[in-house]
């Protein structure tokens, strides 16, 4: 049986975007349009005698405005690499309280990596769980190469070329072994009949939290109650249990704390 003295500790991450001239350097544009290669490749599309230059043309504006395409969807997806993406927020919740640390600028982001690696030494060295939803494909490997970047040291996540056991992914212990098996944290609060269901879409969370913080940081103080939430089913926690029913509304923004 668990044992219900140890720390049971939420977490989640929300990311960004890098800015666009970072994102530069990580993307391959497609090659520039050869007229020469586009008259091999559609030869026979031409009609004999024609030069086909209305055709060439109109191969030309389709391969500009792919161009275009491909840069508009590389730069909406750079929040889901940890190369081309940025921690906007880590979110903590423990003993029914939210804390959510918060970065805009890169200095920031390597202070609050700093600040979870720290917690993630004491909870995990003294036998806790640091417990997420998904974390195994996105969190735990976010928050390790970023920290690399910055040149902290994530290893205490690591334990040989696995997961610190402590590193408890809620998703992982509903697939029961079937890897093939996806759902959506609200898919399975609804499953489940949890009370909390999503208020927003992370995807958005950067300009959100860019124009509206408190917006964003009650976004993410929902999600991690519905990981609480979720996690009690799965796997039940008398001392967490106890603490599940506090409202998220104790998020404390990262700034207002450092400036206290």
């Amino acid at each position: 049986m668990m044992n219900q003295f140890l720390r049971r500790v939420k977490w989640d991450i929300e990311t960004g975007g890098e800015p666009l001239d970072v994102l530069r350097k990580f993307y391959e544009p497609m090659a520039p349009f050869s007229e020469t290669a586009c008259k091999a490749k559609y030869a026979t599309a031409r009609k004999p005698g024609t030069v086909g230059t209305d055709f060439i043309a109109a191969k030309k504006a389709e391969h500009e405005a792919e161009v275009v395409t491909q840069w508009e969807e590389f730069v909406s997806k750079a929040a889901l690499s940890p190369v081309t993406g940025r921690i906007v927020a880590i979110g903590l919740r423990e003993n029914g309280v939210n804390r959510i640390l918060t970065a805009r600028t890169p200095a920031e982001e390597k202070a609050i990596i700093a600040e979870f690696l720290a917690l993630a030494v004491d909870v995990l060295a003294n036998g806790g769980i640091m417990e997420g939803f998904n974390t195994d494909a996105f969190d735990n490997t976010f928050v390790f190469r970023r920290a690399l970047k910055y040149r902290l040291n994530p290893h205490v996540l690591r334990r040989g070329r696995f997961w610190h056991d402590g590193l408890r992914d809620l998703l992982a212990i509903w697939r029961a072994g079937d890897r093939t098996e996806f759902i959506s944290l609200d898919d399975i609060s609804e499953f489940l009949g949890t009370e909390h269901r999503k208020n927003g879409d992370g995807a958005f969370f950067a300009d959100t939290f860019a124009k509206d913080p408190a917006t964003a940081i009650a976004y993410l103080g929902n999600d991690l109650l519905m990981t609480e939430e979720v996690g009690l089913v799965l796997v039940p926690d008398a001392a967490s249990a106890a603490a599940a029913g506090s409202a998220a509304s104790d998020d404390v923004p990262f700034a207002a704390e450092r400036a206290a």
